[in-house]
């Protein structure tokens, strides 16, 4: 990705910004993408939450939340370079690539629903969560034709994109690099 300021530190500082804030806006199929580290860098933030908050006077709410996000992204930095390690292992990548479907497959419901028209109630990511969190909402989708073609294309194009698409991938690395994670 091309930016503006005609190289040098300009260009790297946009190639930066922009990078962050791409990660910032997709960080549900982030999540989807990388659930090892996902899942790594979520539960430590939840259990320093839990344990700064015991030890830190009760008035301490924002730097309890500000440490336990850090000691989250310290780990997620850590997780992610194992993970790319791990996934010079083509046992690991098919693995990886399995669950990290079945996970955009379930994310891609309320993208769907999006789509052909459904309003969020507040915030978008607020509407992914609540319908990803109610089964019962996704599979009463799914019961109808149209929606269920309309899923299966999203879930294909997906998988196209994850496996196929060296652009596509290039573009993604070089996003991750941008902020340190490559």
């Amino acid at each position: 990705m091309s930016s503006g300021g005609g190289g040098g530190l300009g260009a790297i500082l946009a190639n930066i910004v922009i990078s962050a804030v791409m990660l910032a806006i997709l960080w549900i199929p982030a999540v989807c993408l990388y659930p090892l580290t996902s899942v790594a860098g979520i539960a430590t933030s939840l259990i320093l939450m839990s344990i700064l908050s015991r030890v830190l006077p009760p008035d301490g709410g924002d730097v309890v939340s500000l440490l336990s996000i850090i000691g989250g992204a310290i780990v997620i930095f850590k997780v992610f370079r194992i993970e790319m390690r791990l996934a010079e292992s083509a046992t690991f990548r098919m693995i990886r690539h399995a669950i990290r479907m079945v996970l955009l497959a379930i994310v891609a419901i309320p993208f769907v629903q999006l789509t052909m028209g459904a309003t969020a109630p507040s915030t978008t990511t607020r509407y992914i969560l609540a319908v990803i969190l109610r089964p019962d909402v996704m599979w009463e989708f799914l019961l109808s034709p149209t929606n269920l073609g309309a899923w299966l294309a999203a879930v294909v194009a997906l998988h196209v994109v994850i496996w196929h698409s060296a652009r596509a991938r290039r573009f993604w690395h070089g996003r991750l690099k941008w902020v340190g994670l490559k």
